[in-house]
């Protein structure tokens, strides 16, 4: 979904970033370093120039170094995942209606 964004350049939209960080969640989640570290060396450059920095560095940390900052990191994720998801479809209802 973000193509070459990662080495084009500008700064990521927050959807972009916030698509980033879910993936990054997803790949800690499964143990898959080899995948945090394709998605580290892709997204590094324009993450770091980010609000999301640390979080960033913290979710693509080596799996078995991440601890607690990580376990608090990616509850917070799902969390303003879930609220974007219920605004959404509030949104929708209102629309409709």
């Amino acid at each position: 979904m973000l193509d070459d964004r990662g080495t084009s350049g500008g700064p990521l939209s927050p959807e972009e970033r916030a698509l980033v960080m879910r993936t990054a969640v997803a790949y800690s989640l499964a143990g898959d370093d080899a995948a945090l570290q394709r998605l580290r060396t892709r997204f590094q450059a324009t993450m770091n120039d980010s609000p999301d920095a640390r979080a960033f560095s913290v979710v693509t940390g080596r799996t078995d170094q991440q601890g607690v900052a990580f376990q608090d990191l990616a509850k917070s994720i799902a969390a303003v995942d879930t609220l974007q998801a219920f605004m959404a479809d509030l949104k929708k209802q209102g629309a409709a209606n």
